[in-house]
Parts: structure tokens; sequence; C-alpha cells
């Protein structure tokens, strides 16, 4: 990706996290989100940091892991509906969480095929 994009990126997650500290009890999604733009940032400048990559893809592979009872209930309705419904955490969250996960996993790839290597 280049700079752009991932600054828009950054930029939409860091509104996504100011958006939802709005919301009483969702600190936790709104430090996910923050975690994530400064990751989207770090990556716009060419800084893959490895320890950092990997504890938002743990943090997204937790998330997962708990709201996995809600995703198979949403599943199992059937209707994407539920998805624009302002109970329909479920939904908007693992939608979120794929998107991060996606960008976690071409920051990996970049650090592992792009990184400068110490000689």
């Amino acid at each position: 990706m280049n700079k752009p994009i991932n600054l828009g990126f950054a930029s939409l997650l860091f509104v996504l996290a100011i958006w939802t500290l709005m919301s009483p009890g969702q600190f936790l999604w709104a430090l996910l989100y923050a975690l994530a733009g400064a990751m989207a940032v770090m990556g716009a400048y060419e800084r893959y940091v490895l320890p950092y990559i990997m504890m938002v893809v743990t943090l997204c592979l937790l998330w997962i892991g708990w709201l996995s009872p809600e995703v198979a209930s949403w599943l199992d309705s059937g209707g994407l509906s539920q998805m624009f419904h302002p109970q329909g955490h479920a939904a908007r969250g693992l939608i979120m969480l794929a998107l991060i996960l996606t960008l976690s996993t071409y920051y990996l790839y970049c650090w592992r095929y792009s990184a400068p290597k110490k000689s």
C-alpha cells in the first residue's frame, strides 16, 4: 500500500476510535481501533515493528473468539439486516476485525519481504 492509502485508513480507524469512545462501555473497541490506526501510520512510513503487529493480530484473534457466540447466532439468524441494527455489534465487529486482520497480515508480509535487512 502506498502512503495516502495507509494514512487514509489510519484516519478512518482513528475516527472510529473517537466515535466508539462516545458510546458507554466501548473503551476496548476504541483501543483496538486506535492500535490498528497507529499500525497503519507506521506502515505508511514503512516502520514495521513485528511485536506490535503481532500484538494487534493476537488481540483481533482473541476478540473474534470472544465474539464467536454472538457471531454464530447472527449467522444462524440468516439476516444481514442485523448489521445495521443498533444492537448488531457482533456483525459490525466481525467485519472490522476482519479488515484489521487483513491489514495486519499485509504488514506482516511487508515486514518479512521488504523490511531492510541488517548486514
